[in-house]
């Protein structure tokens, strides 16, 4: 299986083959336009909970493999036209430890939006967010890309996922230097940048997509990220 390393964030943008044990973290997937995605792999990183979801006509399939279940939030979820599929932890010294911090995201994202909540998110994440009024496929890992999080070409579309099949396509890693939005409508991908990002070659990443636009507004790297 692949899975994303720490050493793509420091600009060789290459997905590595690893033989490691991966029943440590959950697993999310996302698919468009594209044969619904599962490997074994992303079914050990989640043996408590799966639940797969198609929305927007059947184009799109998001997947969630929980390795515990906390609170009453399970994935993919959904709220006020959101739907959220999550790998992470988020990190706050106002968060009840019993309560579900998906459940957190998913509030943040529905009342702040998909920028805000990034910036003022604290903790290793891997997060994708189908926005159902904007028709828009968010997607982004946190600051210095510790969690996981691959995309490869597939048919018409895509899959993005915590971990790779070598058998199903070419994978490489989402970059984290920049946050993501697919506008389904258009077929076209927004990336907003950090305004201290770190030198990241995305190039190969861009290339999957036809035309891809840099945002003139520039994020400012938040500063819980880094403490």
């Amino acid at each position: 299986a692949v899975v994303s390393t720490q050493s793509g964030h420091y600009g060789r943008g290459v997905s590595i083959l690893l033989n490691v044990p991966l029943s440590d973290m959950c697993g999310i997937s996302c698919s468009y336009k594209s044969a619904g995605y599962c490997n074994k792999r992303l079914l050990q990183r989640g043996p408590d909970f799966q639940s797969s979801i198609k929305i927007c006509e059947g184009e799109i399939s998001l997947s969630a493999f929980i390795l515990n279940v906390q609170g009453n939030c399970p994935q993919p979820c959904y709220k006020e036209g959101v739907y959220l599929i999550y790998n992470g932890q988020y990190l706050s010294n106002f968060h009840d430890s019993h309560e579900s911090d998906t459940q957190l995201v998913l509030d943040k994202l529905v009342n702040d939006g998909p920028i805000q909540t990034m910036s003022n998110f604290k903790g290793p994440h891997a997060i994708v967010a189908y926005f159902e009024k904007e028709n828009e496929i968010w997607f982004w890992r946190d600051y210095f890309g510790r969690r996981s999080l691959l995309i490869t070409k597939h048919c018409q579309g895509f899959v993005l996922s915590s971990v790779g099949d070598l058998s199903f396509g070419q994978w490489i890693e989402v970059p984290s230097q920049a946050i993501y939005c697919f506008k389904v409508n258009e077929g076209k991908l927004v990336y907003y940048q950090y305004n201290q990002a770190m030198f990241v070659d995305n190039s190969k990443f861009l290339e999957l997509f036809e035309n891809p636009e840099s945002s003139s507004r520039f994020l400012k790297v938040p500063t819980a990220t880094l403490r």
